[in-house]
Parts: C-alpha cells; structure tokens; sequence
C-alpha cells in the first residue's frame, strides 16, 4: 500500500469515526447523559475537526474522487493535461 493509499484510507476513517462522533452526541443529548468531563458540543467540535482533517486527507493526495466522496460536491482536479494541443 502507498503513502497515498494510507492517507485516504485515514481521511476514510476520520469521516467515519466523525459521523459516529456526532451520532453519539444527538443520542446522549436524547438521553440527558453527559461523559465525565465532555459535552455533546465538545464531540461536535471534535467530529468537525476529524471531518476537517478528512477533507485535508483527500486534498493532499489529490484524490478528487475522495474529495468528492467525502464532501458531496463535485470537485475536479485543475491544470496539468486538459487534452487541448492547439
């Protein structure tokens, strides 16, 4: 496995575990439960930062197809070789 390969795979991990994140918070919030020492906000802030650094993940490998996974929007890759020789 490449580099890049690890580094999606962490950017697809990060997104998961963010989602999970905030489950947790709006069933602790249905339940009235606090951790010792954490609010539902603090897993949200949490769940975005992980969100965040997913995002940075697929920016950094250049994986446009991760990207678009990852945020819903339809992102291409710019420059380089667009086929057009004239």
């Amino acid at each position: 496995m490449s580099d890049d390969e690890r580094v999606d795979e962490l950017g697809r991990f990060s997104f998961r575990t963010a989602g999970q994140l905030r489950l947790l918070g709006e069933r602790m919030t249905a339940l009235s439960w606090q951790p010792d020492g954490y609010t539902p906000a603090d897993l949200s802030k949490l769940a975005d930062a992980l969100q965040g650094m997913a995002l940075r993940c697929a920016m950094s490998t250049g994986n446009t197809a991760l990207l678009n996974e990852l945020s819903g929007h339809n992102f291409r890759e710019l420059g380089g070789d667009t086929g057009d020789s004239q």
